[in-house]
């Protein structure tokens, strides 16, 4: 499992805490650090040049960062957009199969049954394999085995279920072709989900952003500040900002883990409380 989703498992704002305690206990401790064992011999003469070098690494680095965010972010928005058309389509789905008109025709009735129990069964593995993602991480045994064998074996079961049900009423058949029709687009779906699942920031994006953030707290180490508690706290204040930034970050890296997870399972159990209480039964 990665570092960011351990981090996720955290409260927010325990985890928020934990950045700021470290990045702006490096600015602290840092500058402490340099000021009493350094012996370069900056001077204030020396502070224009160290003051452009970080005005402009800090301008190319706040342009690194903005990216950065901007990369997470679209894909968190992604993900929820194909979230929400998925739950929309399982909504969708279900209803066409509840007013599937049947017309007392016991082969039909029998038919819309058995989709409809073969439905369930797929939303209901859709349901332990988010589950299990979001308790035990995408690397799990058990996630990986819903993943790629439960839950894809049940909607092709559905699938086939839905195939076999051809009608010599014309009007039926046209109801079963647009129940295709959502069922496709469900698949597709939920197939950028899964690959959603697997998206995250590179190690190789998270190296310079380090090796970024290193230099600018350099920069500011070697700042000649008079007042010693002053060039302290502006540095620690330095390193709370870039920590406020990387926690965005982290935050939306994973779209499907933590407290700001997209969670579909909300609108599915939803559907199987319909079904159970039998709310969407034709009277």
């Amino acid at each position: 499992m990665s570092l960011t989703n351990l981090l996720l498992k955290m409260n927010p704002l325990l985890m928020l805490t934990l950045f700021i305690l470290l990045f702006s206990g490096a600015g602290i401790v840092g500058t402490y650090l340099v000021r009493k064992y350094s012996k370069l011999g900056v001077g204030k003469s020396h502070n224009e040049g160290i003051a452009n070098g970080f005005a402009m690494t800090g301008g190319l680095y706040g342009l690194i960062l903005a990216f950065v965010v901007f990369l997470v972010w679209d894909q968190y928005d992604d993900a929820q957009q194909n979230a929400d058309m998925e739950a929309s389509l399982c909504k969708g789905l279900y209803r066409d199969i509840k007013f599937y008109p049947a017309d007392n025709n016991q082969e039909a009735l029998l038919q819309k049954k058995k989709l409809t129990a073969s439905y369930m069964f797929y939303l209901k593995n859709v349901i332990t394999e988010d589950s299990l993602l979001n308790n035990k991480g995408k690397e799990s045994p058990e996630y990986i085995d819903y993943r790629y064998t439960k839950t894809v074996k049940s909607f092709n079961t559905f699938y086939k279920t839905l195939e076999q049900m051809r009608d010599t009423v014309t009007y039926r058949n046209e109801r079963i072709e647009a129940m295709f029709k959502q069922l496709n687009d469900l698949g597709t779906y939920r197939n950028l989900r899964s690959l959603a699942v697997d998206s995250e920031i590179d190690f190789y994006i998270w190296v310079p952003l380090w090796l970024g953030g290193f230099i600018i707290m350099l920069f500011a180490y070697l700042m000649n500040i008079e007042n010693k508690t002053l060039h302290i706290i502006i540095n620690g204040l330095i390193g709370a900002f870039i920590a406020l930034v990387f926690y965005i970050i982290v935050l939306s890296d994973h779209p499907f883990n933590g407290r700001m997870r997209i969670d579909i399972g909300k609108t599915i159990n939803q559907i199987i409380e319909w079904e159970k209480t039998g709310m969407m039964d034709e009277k």
